[in-house]
């Protein structure tokens, strides 16, 4: 029993110490994802170690330390995503009128036809934006009913599960679609004009993920992000950035998008609101989102039912504030953070 905590408890060592490799390989990369599970497993080996074995031996003294180490490194990264922490986006004391704005993003998968409930996720919450992706031509079609309630739409179905469908209530300005990294992944990125008459910039991604299956490293991922993390920080405005990004809210190159574009998580001291793997609880992460500008303060957050996709959708709505941006510090950015970002996405284009 000791000798296969000994195995298992090593095993998750090198687990929690691979990320901290700034290689983009995939094998690398995805033990960016389940820090929570490693904690977990982490917290209950340590346990088991010192409650049914004594603590004694130069070895097992050592082997518990470094237990613990990971222990504390892992509880560092997922602790700002605890309810713990302080929230990063204030909520919203306003009354809720014109400024405000409801946002559902989803990934569909491809080749779920579950198209009665996906409505009735739609209904249920009735957003003022409507963000779907992993949409082929299929879906496309029956989304019939959703334009005719939303007069204003923008959609690309592609049959790579890189399609993206955009559908608004609200007016949508000099949107274009664009091929930041890849000439078939596409993203979408132009103006939404609240019933207000406020403009707010949306952009809309879905890269390409680090897997055996479709891209050996995380290159082009985190290039895409950063891209656009990048020309954000041109332009103070109001902002939001939506969609299935097939990364976690706390991997490094998650984080290096915050800190170049200024931007905010939501998440940040409420939540992990995990939505993938839709089937498997206990192997769930975070990988769709919503970043916004300080500009906004929150509404409401949650994680709806799923239908039969992989991935759960997810319902934000914030509150567009005159004085939220005064009241709320932006991402601190920095000129390291501006250097990692130039080298990764050098990487694309040499």
């Amino acid at each position: 029993m000791k000798i296969v905590l000994y195995v298992i408890g090593s095993l998750f060592v090198v687990a929690t110490l691979l990320p901290l490799i700034k290689h983009d390989h995939w094998a690398v990369r995805g033990f960016d994802f389940p820090h929570v599970q490693i904690t977990i497993v982490n917290l209950l080996l340590f346990l088991s170690l010192v409650i049914f074995f004594p603590v004694q031996g130069w070895f097992n003294i050592l082997f518990i330390l470094t237990q613990i180490g990971c222990l504390i490194y892992q509880a560092f990264i997922i602790y700002p995503y605890t309810p713990a922490a302080g929230s990063q986006v204030k909520q919203t004391q306003q009354h809720i009128g014109d400024n405000a704005i409801g946002l559902m993003v989803t990934n569909v998968l491809m080749y779920n036809r579950n198209i009665e409930e996906c409505l009735e996720r739609i209904r249920s919450v009735d957003p003022d934006v409507l963000l779907m992706v992993e949409t082929d031509e299929w879906w496309k079609t029956k989304m019939a009913p959703i334009r005719q309630k939303y007069n204003h739409y923008l959609e690309y179905p592609l049959e790579n599960t890189y399609g993206m469908l955009l559908y608004a209530k609200f007016k949508l300005e000099d949107f274009d679609i664009r091929f930041l990294v890849k000439p078939d992944i596409p993203s979408f990125h132009g103006k939404v004009i609240l019933p207000s008459g406020q403009p707010i910039n949306l952009h809309c991604l879905h890269p390409e993920p680090p897997s055996p299956t479709e891209s050996e490293t995380s290159t082009e991922r985190d290039a895409e992000l950063l891209i656009l993390g990048r020309n954000i920080i041109k332009a103070d405005e109001p902002t939001l950035v939506a969609g299935d990004l097939n990364d976690v809210a706390w991997s490094y190159s998650t984080r290096l998008f915050i800190r170049i574009s200024g931007l905010l998580d939501p998440r940040m001291g409420r939540g992990f609101y995990s939505t993938f793997h839709a089937k498997y609880p206990l192997m769930r992460w975070p990988l769709d989102h919503v970043f916004i500008s300080n500009h906004f303060k929150l509404v409401e957050l949650k994680r709806l039912p799923s239908y039969g996709s992989d991935h759960l959708p997810i319902y934000i709505r914030v509150n567009y504030e005159a004085t939220a941006q005064y009241e709320q510090e932006k991402s601190k950015t920095d000129q390291l953070g501006r250097e990692l970002a130039k080298e990764k996405i050098e990487k694309i284009r040499s």
